[in-house]
């Protein structure tokens, strides 16, 4: 079998919004067994499929902490059981009759529909190349206007990445705009000020609110900026 069923059901699943979640999630699909195999001397049954957080990790490029975090959710929320083994991890998907149906509905599906697809195929054959072009175009474009965000490579909720995207916007419109390694310069500052991400959110909103380019530590700053002028307040740290 050479495809997965994604229902539509996926709309209202309750980690649709968690970007990391559903790419975890149809990577599973992906990965697990859609008839029983066996791998170094152990069975493993339809819906099943062995691992390890590096793999998953490695495979997907999520980060160890993101897919261990995503785990523990599916896992909580009965899309999955998760098995220690003396090689690894079998990750079992637990209702898989219900997310992809039997093996054999699929080669029934399969036998009938190849000849369709090809024709389908062989129409749209000239109109593709134009299609793909577009679409790349189109992701150039998205991936010129967020290239200084990069949240795919920051370990983050989501409110996280929405607040230092906020920050960053302030920054741009203020003629400022941070490069990658002032943000990274950045994150690790915030990282020194705050341990726990609701104070380094509420650190970076302070600064979005008050325009700084720079990050402070919460409740003083208000106060010492103010009383800092000419020359104090130009040698504050900046991150252009």
């Amino acid at each position: 079998m050479s495809y997965i069923k994604l229902d539509r059901k996926m709309l209202e699943w309750e980690w649709r919004d968690y970007p990391e979640m559903v790419a975890l999630w149809v990577y599973i699909l992906l990965k697990a067994n859609y008839k029983a195999n066996k791998w170094h001397g152990e069975e493993f049954p339809e819906g099943t499929f062995p691992t390890s957080l590096d793999r998953l990790s490695a495979d997907t490029g999520l980060s160890v902490r993101t897919v261990r975090t995503c785990l523990e959710r599916l896992n909580e929320s009965g899309e999955i059981s998760i098995e220690s083994t003396k090689k690894g991890t079998k990750i079992k998907v637990t209702k898989w009759a219900d997310f992809q149906g039997s093996t054999d509905d699929y080669d029934m599906a399969t036998d009938t529909q190849t000849d369709k697809q090809v024709a389908n195929n062989r129409q749209t054959t000239d109109k593709q190349p134009t299609t793909l072009k577009e679409y790349k175009n189109i992701r150039n474009v998205n991936y010129k206007e967020k290239e200084n965000i990069k949240e795919k490579e920051i370990d983050c909720s989501p409110e996280f990445a929405e607040a230092l995207k906020d920050f960053e916007d302030m920054r741009k419109k203020n003629r400022k705009p941070l490069t990658e390694k002032a943000k990274q310069m950045l994150l690790k500052k915030l990282e020194s000020m705050a341990s726990d991400e609701e104070t380094q959110i509420a650190i970076l909103n302070q600064s979005t609110m008050n325009s700084w380019q720079g990050i402070f530590p919460l409740d003083t700053r208000n106060s010492v900026r103010k009383e800092k002028t000419g020359l104090g307040a130009l040698m504050e740290t900046t991150y252009d």
